[in-house]
């Protein structure tokens, strides 16, 4: 028994990647997957916008806005997404594994909850989507909410009350304290929806699902940038198709700064999202850089980067990780690791200067034509210190000024039926923490989801309102007054153009009995105008008249009085040729 118990420990000690599994951090994280326009990021640990990568990994506090002429998608690791459209933010109030939860200032999304564990909250309303669905958020610019239920099933949640609407219906609140609603049935499909059609088209056609599990993200742009192909040793295995010769993984990208982690790998390349964070790499002589995803039995971790790091004196290198060997997510000095077997590949290893890997800046200077043999081997990432550079995947790109929004949008407070984790920590304070430990990572301190009601003003840089009891004197949430709960659009369809005129103005404000003697008001206008129109003309012929009589009037008196002093001799039709020329 004791030996068994011996060799069990054995065994254990000998896999590194176990005795971390407890410290790893689990945080949820979402990719940017789409980016149409100059679409920016505020992070949660920095106040300054910077220019949006796709396959950027986002976090709780982060801040996204779509600007005119935009569009950006943002998938989560559970098969759901959110869409912006043009003149659209959202900040991601909170992503744990117990809700999902989004702040929009202003705009027009889309979202896909492929679980009931969202939150959508806005100037004046909490919107729960009760099923699995697609719903569309409208905010306009004074704040008012407007929510379709393409599919599915949402509460809505005001500080007067709340309010269930199911598929194909559509509510707008209007107010805040004392908010009013008007459901009515969904509205045709415009652009933005069929927009949206596409991209789900897209993204429920996906082969790859085959072969990696359905909450991963970024497994459709497989299909079209590679092919799955069968290798004895592995199973099936993806090779990308759009790749020059000589390239090898984890080289078309940049190391960004993400705490609890430290270094995340950001690959520019489109379909760089689940081959950089999900498995394996291995080069097969046939074929060439193979994915090797693994077995889909078991929950995958999604993990900043499998590589293993080699440093020196003023650069730093790494290589992919071949299948089975072990990944530390921590730099750990005391681990005996050994070379990866990749590095025997012609062009596996990528070398760059120390200041490129920081600040993302080129720099000339000689670099060793084999790292592995001169340098450090680690376990983990190198302990080298980040700097405000190392933030951004493109510190070279300067976001346009029409691509931050108006501290105003950012800055509305929004209702909330679930209060908000704190704001993290800024990378100006973490800074000197991550130099004292010589570049260890900052460790998130998240909260989990509270019920109870947290005070307002707690997020400073999200402003919450959290849905109360409502107060002495608020009216309860109700329809607009003189409105059913429910209007079906039957009679908008019939309404012609010429009738519509008349009874828009009846929608904003309560209808009454006396205005149905008011209809006939626009009739009353079209009289006076054609009444009008005869005595304009003559109008304009009496006041032709005297001006000519008063013309003949002043000739008369200009020769008939001499204190003008006119030059004598001057006739009528010199004086005449004289206006003509001014």
């Amino acid at each position: 028994m004791f030996k068994k118990a011996l060799i069990f420990l054995v065994l254990f000690l000998a896999i590194p990647s176990l005795n971390f599994a407890e410290d790893e951090p689990d945080d949820r994280v979402a990719r940017l997957s789409l980016i149409n326009g100059d679409v920016s990021i505020q992070r949660a640990d920095d106040k300054d916008w910077i220019a949006a990568s796709v396959n950027m990994p986002l976090q709780t506090g982060d801040y996204l806005y779509s600007p005119k002429g935009a569009r950006t998608e943002v998938q989560l690791d559970n098969s759901g997404y959110i869409r912006l459209s043009e003149n659209t933010d959202i900040g991601i109030l909170n992503l744990s594994d117990k809700i999902i939860q989004f702040k929009i200032g202003a705009g027009k999304a889309t979202l896909a909850a492929k679980e009931p564990h969202f939150e959508i909250n806005t100037p004046n309303t909490a919107i729960t989507p009760l099923s699995s669905g697609r719903y569309r958020i409208e905010v306009d610019d004074e704040g008012n909410t407007t929510l379709t239920v393409q599919n599915g099933k949402a509460e809505i949640s005001t500080n007067a009350g709340s309010i269930t609407i199911t598929e194909n219906q559509k509510i707008k609140i209007e107010g805040d304290e004392s908010p009013e609603y008007e459901i009515v049935s969904a509205d045709t499909k415009d652009a933005w929806d069929e927009w949206n059609d596409k991209r789900d088209s897209a993204l429920n056609a996906v082969k790859s699902r085959e072969y990696v599990p359905a909450y991963v993200s970024g497994v459709e742009d497989l299909d079209i940038n590679g092919r799955w192909i069968m290798v004895t040793e592995y199973g099936y295995v993806w090779t990308p198709t759009v790749v020059g010769l000589g390239w090898a993984p984890y080289r078309a990208g940049r190391w960004v700064w993400r705490d609890p982690w430290g270094w995340v790998w950001v690959s520019y390349e489109p379909w760089g999202w689940a081959p950089y964070h999900y498995g394996r790499w291995s080069f097969v002589p046939s074929i060439g850089w193979c994915w090797v995803p693994g077995e889909r039995a078991g929950r995958w971790r999604w993990r900043p980067a499998h590589v293993r790091f080699v440093t020196g004196p003023s650069w730093v290198a790494w290589v992919p990780l071949g299948p089975g060997e072990a990944y530390y997510w921590r730099h750990t000095p005391s681990a005996n690791v050994s070379v990866s077997i990749n590095v025997a590949v012609p062009n596996a290893v990528t070398v760059v200067h120390h200041d490129t890997f920081v600040r993302g800046v080129k720099v000339v200077a000689p670099l060793p034509p084999n790292p592995f043999k001169v340098g450090k081997i680690i376990a983990g990432p190198p302990l080298i210190v980040p700097t405000k550079a190392s933030l951004s995947p493109l510190p070279a790109k300067v976001v346009p000024r029409y691509a931050v929004p108006s501290p105003k949008v950012v800055h509305r407070p929004v209702v909330v039926k679930t209060p908000a984790p704190p704001a993290p920590r800024l990378f100006s304070d973490k800074i000197k923490d991550i130099k004292a430990s010589k570049g260890m990572p900052v460790k998130t301190v998240i909260a989990a989801p509270q019920t109870q009601p947290a005070k307002k003003g707690e997020i400073k840089s999200m402003p919450v309102k959290t849905i109360q009891e409502p107060k002495p004197g608020v009216r309860p949430l109700r329809p607009k007054e003189g409105k059913p709960a429910v209007i079906e659009p039957k009679e908008k369809k019939v309404i012609k153009k010429q009738e519509r005129s008349a009874e828009l103005p009846q929608r904003k404000r309560p209808i009454s009995q006396k205005e149905g003697e008011k209809i006939t008001r626009p009739k009353k206008e079209l009289k006076k105008r054609e009444d009008i129109s005869e005595p304009k003309k003559r109008k304009i012929e009496k006041k032709e008249r005297p001006i000519k009589k008063k013309q003949k009037m002043d000739d008369n008196e200009i020769e008939k009085q001499p204190f003008k002093e006119q030059p004598q001799g001057l006739k009528r039709e010199h004086r005449g040729n004289e206006r003509d020329t001014h």
